[in-house]
């Protein structure tokens, strides 16, 4: 299902500055963070907290700057005693699906929705994710993820929920595997 999984690119890039410098207390910021991934059950692709079109400008750049988001979203990062950052935010924001097309062949989310004009439905959900070690300090195992809960409407006017969960875990050899990875999508609001 996350054959695109921008969060971690761009936040890697984004939030590296904005991380604490030593083992203090929390630090509060806000942060551009994004969620752009297939579903391939579903055959969608998941914009979150930012338009396709925003996105594919951005990718067309280069990915030149930070990311034009519909909001920045409260964060919080921990430093640990061991040096491993932990990141963690909850909130409310857009959300896009579109159309898979018949023919992706998975090269990005940009390419694999151009047969599309307009999104399959938009709406809004409110996403939950956490890293425990954001930088990969090898210091401990990494669990990272996230799970999103919305509503959206289709271009008939008819309601939808959708919901995901993804969870990945990364040892301290650096192999990863995803331990959760699913999504629903139901009629009705």
């Amino acid at each position: 299902m996350r054959a695109f999984r921008s969060i971690l690119i761009v936040l890697l890039l984004v939030l590296a500055v904005q991380a604490p410098a030593s083992a203090e207390p929390p630090e509060r910021t806000e942060a551009p963070w994004i969620n752009v991934f297939v579903d391939d059950e579903h055959q969608l692709v998941v914009f979150w907290n930012i338009t396709r079109a925003d996105y594919c400008a951005w990718a067309e750049s280069g990915f030149t700057g930070t990311p034009p988001v519909d909001r920045l979203i409260p964060t919080q990062f921990i430093e640990t005693a061991n040096g491993a950052v932990v990141v963690k935010f909850s909130a409310t924001s857009t959300l896009e699906l579109w159309a898979l097309d018949a023919d992706a062949d998975f090269s990005g989310p940009c390419a694999d929705t151009d047969d599309s004009s307009v999104p399959w439905a938009v709406g809004s959900a409110h996403v939950t994710a956490n890293d425990n070690d954001l930088f990969v300090s090898g210091s401990r195992t990494n669990s990272f993820g996230d799970r999103g809960r919305g509503t959206v409407w289709d271009a008939s006017g008819a309601g939808w929920r959708y919901s995901w969960t993804f969870r990945t875990l990364t040892d301290r050899d650096f192999e990863s595997r995803a331990v959760v990875d699913r999504s629903t999508l139901t009629r009705g609001h």
